[in-house]
């Protein structure tokens, strides 16, 4: 449960699991580092918002270089963003209902066989 008696696995997923997780319908905002391109520790200046919302709420780079986050290909399986004291910001404030979720997802297996 995520609270207020909803369930991610609810509605249009499948047992099978989640292929994806713009496959949970009505998801705005969405980012997905493994998509990053550029060599590892070269941070990252802005990204780009693949939820439904669009480019409205792309993230930009926080004015101090020294506080974006970086590239790290080493620590998972695929690409990802490394965080320390960094921080994003959106192009545009996101305003909510009160009926939002937050979700921060990683996972790391030792085996994919």
């Amino acid at each position: 449960m995520l609270g207020l008696g909803n369930s991610i696995t609810s509605g249009a997923v499948s047992s099978g699991g989640i292929g994806s997780p713009l496959e949970l319908g009505d998801l705005n905002l969405y980012y997905d580092f493994s998509t990053t391109t550029g060599s590892h520790g070269a941070t990252i200046d802005t990204f780009a918002n693949a939820g439904g919302s669009g480019s409205d709420y792309d993230l930009t780079a926080h004015a101090t270089s020294s506080k974006r986050p970086t590239i790290d290909t080493s620590t998972l399986a695929k690409r990802s963003a490394s965080f320390t004291n960094d921080r994003f910001t959106t192009d545009n404030v996101y305003a909510t209902t009160g009926e939002t979720f937050t979700i921060f997802y990683i996972m790391k297996k030792t085996s994919v066989s």
